[in-house]
């Protein structure tokens, strides 16, 4: 009964008067990161975010991040194999900013702010983080922009997630179960207030090879993206709201099949297909990979021909071209996009290499997840 009046109160949402759907450039780094622009506040204040599907928090870097890292950090702190023995962990994942500050990244200062409000609370979203409430708008400063008033966010203090600086925050997609019930994630709360037409939105991405920056895909909010996705849509039920979870019957790839059954989930934070490890080791066996022990990765000649890897949800058979098994990780050197998953609860994990094959559109409403063909 509690499902049902969820579903009800989000089909509820839509009237003639508010009906809307935006969709925004996605950002390719690497085909390892997928990123938007989302700015926060008035005058807007702009940041690079990783989409993840995966998680459910929102947060940027608060500006005391940067003099938290470098005012806490003694010299002889550095990323090496010491450091988290001899200094304070914040100094072991920050110290990339100790002496470039954070001019690589964008912090938020809500006394720059008009419209921030304070919560007065501070909180753990996989990182220490100040609650604050602003006017989230998701779209970079100048485009059209879905604007959701009133959004609670973290200001992180020390995101050590940022070492890389390829991107300022995060934005999680997933279920309100998946945080404190306190908080509402923004586009969550855009559905809650009757931003959209339909409380799904539609993720298509692009393999654009080592490349920074680039047109990598688009995200639809509100609607199904049928300019870059086949109108064949398969849904299955989510068996879990804690993520975009779904059920899984067999995987196979040339000669090696397996029929266990396992749940997975859809994850644009994540950038191979993690499963259990006896599996995944037969699938790389069979596509002719070699653990690199350096790179964590299986290694792969970057010219080699491999079929496709066939997975099966309700006796629905998806198969993944072979091109999205490889990636370029360095000039020269390239690895099969798979991962042994070992952590409880997620048996597979099915990250961008799946989203560049078909487009996933993520149904909030419904509890459902559908699949439709790219359209080239």
């Amino acid at each position: 009964m509690e499902y049902y009046k969820q579903k009800e109160f989000f089909r509820r949402q839509i009237s003639p008067t508010n009906f809307k759907s935006i969709s925004q450039k996605i950002f390719d780094n690497d085909d390892i990161e997928y990123i938007v622009n989302v700015t926060i506040g008035t005058p807007e204040q702009s940041f690079r975010v990783l989409i993840d599907t995966g998680s459910s928090s929102f947060w940027v870097p608060d500006k005391t991040f940067c003099s938290n890292s470098s005012s806490s950090c003694p010299n002889y702190c550095s990323e090496g194999s010491f450091c988290e023995f001899l200094c304070n962990p914040s100094c072991c994942t920050s110290c990339t900013f100790n002496t470039g500050g954070c001019s690589n990244i964008s912090v938020f200062d809500s006394s720059k702010s008009s419209t921030y409000i304070s919560t007065g609370k501070n909180i753990t979203l996989g990182i220490s983080a100040i609650l604050g409430e602003d006017i989230v708008r998701f779209g970079g400063v100048g485009t059209q922009q879905l604007v959701v008033p009133k959004t609670l966010f973290g200001q992180a203090l020390y995101p050590s997630i940022l070492e890389s600086n390829d991107f300022d925050g995060i934005m999680g997609l997933g279920f309100q179960s998946n945080v404190s019930n306190s908080i509402t994630p923004p586009l969550i709360n855009a559905i809650n207030q009757g931003l959209l037409d339909k409380p799904l939105f539609t993720v298509y991405l692009e393999k654009q090879g080592l490349a920074e920056n680039v047109l990598g895909g688009v995200i639809t909010y509100g609607a199904i993206d049928t300019l870059h996705c086949s109108t064949d849509i398969t849904y299955h039920p989510l068996t879990s709201t804690n993520y975009y979870q779904f059920k899984m019957d067999s995987v196979s790839v040339g000669s090696y099949s397996s029929n266990e059954g396992w749940e997975v989930t859809s994850d644009t934070g994540t950038s191979f297909i993690g499963g259990p490890a006896t599996v995944i080791d037969s699938m790389a066996k069979e596509l002719g990979g070699i653990y690199d022990s350096y790179y964590g990765v299986y290694s792969v000649n970057c010219s080699a021909d491999i079929g496709p890897v066939v997975f099966t949800f309700n006796g629905i058979q998806y198969p993944v071209d072979g091109k999205q098994m490889i990636i370029n990780i360095d000039n020269g050197k390239c690895a099969l996009t798979l991962f042994s998953l070992n952590s409880i609860g997620q048996q597979w994990i099915f990250g961008t290499p799946w989203i560049r094959s078909y487009c996933n559109i993520y149904g909030i409403g419904d509890k459902n997840i559908g699949f439709a063909k790219v359209l080239s």
